[in-house]
Order: C-alpha cells, then sequence, then structure tokens
C-alpha cells in the first residue's frame, strides 16, 4: 500500500472514530447530528425543466420543440468533446457552501451527504449500465496541501451506495493554475494534457466523478486521458455548476 493510501486509510478509521465520540455539526446551519442536515439537504433544488443532451444544464423550453437542437450553444461550440454530464444543482446555497467546506474547511465528513445528491445524476448518464467510476483527481501538491481528495471521496462514497467498483485511473500530471476568474479559452489551455490515464480501462463505462463544473474543460481532458487508456464510454456526474444569467455553462 503506498503511503497515500495509508494517509487516506487512516484519515477514514480516525473520522469514523470521530463520528462515533464527537457528533458532527451540519456544515450549513451547524445543526449537532449529521456534517450536513436533512433539512438544509431538502433545501437543494435540483436542476429542473428541459435540459442541454450534453452538458445537462438548464435549457430554454422554445429551443426543444421538434426537429429543434437539443445542446446548449456552449456545447455545440466545444463540439464532441465533453462527455455526456448531469449535475446535481446550480452552485448556490446550501450545496456552496457545503463544497466549500469540502474543500477549503477541512471537512471530509461532508463528501458522504453530498455524495447521495450524485446518485440520481449517476444513474442519469449510466443508463442503467454499472460504470467503473473515476474520480477527476487533484495534483499530489494540492492533495497534499489539502490531506485528502474532495473528487476521490465523493467516488468512493458514491460508488459504495450504488454497489459499483471505483478506480483511480486518471492522474493529475502538470499543476495548473486556479480556473477561477479564467474564461472559455483560458480554461481550456490552462488544463490542456493534465491528465493522463494509469490503469487500462479496456471496454470499461467510465463515470468521470468530479465537484463543480464550469465550462467543463476539465472533465474534456480528463474524458480524454480515460479515452487513450482504452474507455469504451465516458460519461460524468458533478456535485454543482455554475451557470451564467442566461441558464448556460459560462
Amino acid at each position: 500500500m503506498t503511503g497515500r493510501r495509508w494517509r487516506d486509510t487512516f484519515r477514514t478509521v480516525a473520522s469514523a472514530i470521530l463520528d462515533a465520540t464527537m457528533p458532527a455539526s451540519c456544515a450549513r446551519c451547524g445543526r449537532t447530528g449529521e456534517p450536513i442536515c436533512d433539512e438544509c439537504l431538502r433545501t437543494v433544488p435540483p436542476i429542473a425543466g428541459p435540459t442541454c443532451a450534453t452538458c445537462g444544464g438548464p435549457f430554454d423550453a422554445v429551443t426543444q420543440a421538434p426537429g429543434a437542437v437539443t445542446e446548449c450553444w456552449s456545447c455545440r461550440l466545444a463540439g464532441k468533446d465533453l462527455p455526456r454530464t448531469r449535475t446535481a444543482a446550480t452552485l448556490e446555497g446550501t450545496i456552496r457552501e457545503a463544497i466549500h467546506a469540502l474543500k477549503y474547511r477541512d471537512r471530509p465528513d461532508v463528501a458522504r451527504p453530498l455524495a447521495s445528491l450524485l446518485i440520481t445524476p449517476a444513474l442519469a448518464v449510466t443508463n442503467g449500465v454499472a460504470p467503473v467510476v473515476v474520480p477527476v483527481a487533484l495534483h499530489p501538491r494540492r492533495l497534499d496541501a489539502r490531506g485528502y481528495d474532495q473528487s476521490r471521496l465523493l467516488a468512493g462514497h458514491l460508488a459504495r451506495a450504488c454497489g459499483w467498483a471505483t478506480m483511480d485511473a486518471v492522474a493529475r500530471i502538470r499543476e495548473t493554475d486556479s480556473q477561477v476568474g479564467l474564461g472559455r479559452a483560458a480554461r481550456r489551455a490552462n488544463v490542456a494534457g493534465a491528465f493522463r490515464g494509469t490503469a487500462p480501462l479496456h471496454g470499461l463505462h467510465v463515470l468521470l466523478i468530479d465537484d463543480v463544473m464550469t465550462t467543463g474543460a476539465t472533465l474534456v481532458e480528463a474524458a480524454r486521458a480515460c479515452r487513450a487508456v482504452g474507455a469504451a464510454t465516458v460519461s460524468a456526474a458533478c456535485l454543482a455548476r455554475e451557470v451564467s444569467a442566461t441558464g448556460h455553462l459560462p
């Protein structure tokens, strides 16, 4: 077992002990009992109404008329590079606060209730086929700084809930700048070539897991790495998506 896996195992065991001896508090409202309480989870609205056939974002119902295009303008620009993706919600309110706690406030326990929100989008893109669940990995330096990989935690909880296999099959081989504040072209350039497949995926149906989707540039590169090592199909599920004022990807 690698040093990183030993550390992840230790953190999992330590978290279980702490959960048993010191009840968690809700990352949003502070109520004692759960990392995110049921009441706060119920405030996360799913993405409703017509959605883009590719990215799953809110879609103007007018464009869903028979014979009309079924993709948003962002996905039409991206061509066939973006894997079919669904997200649990838009990045606002409870889910924004919970993801912030998971990533920046040392709350890995929040991953378990958040992963429950991934079940619906994951089932929507897998079409009844059991996938291998692959997290979109952090760069090792960022992993060392944070102490855990939030996407790996989410992928593990989702896989256990659905009875699916999980595999660390994609490595981030180049440390990238933060995507926050970058435009579409800059985001693509920032993550170009940032991932490499590290395990054979020949003939497998891969479900990529990430926390937040903005332009989809990271998913495009991670999917490319999966296909390079033989994945038969690649789809993706994310917790939340940023949207523009028009409801589409920025």
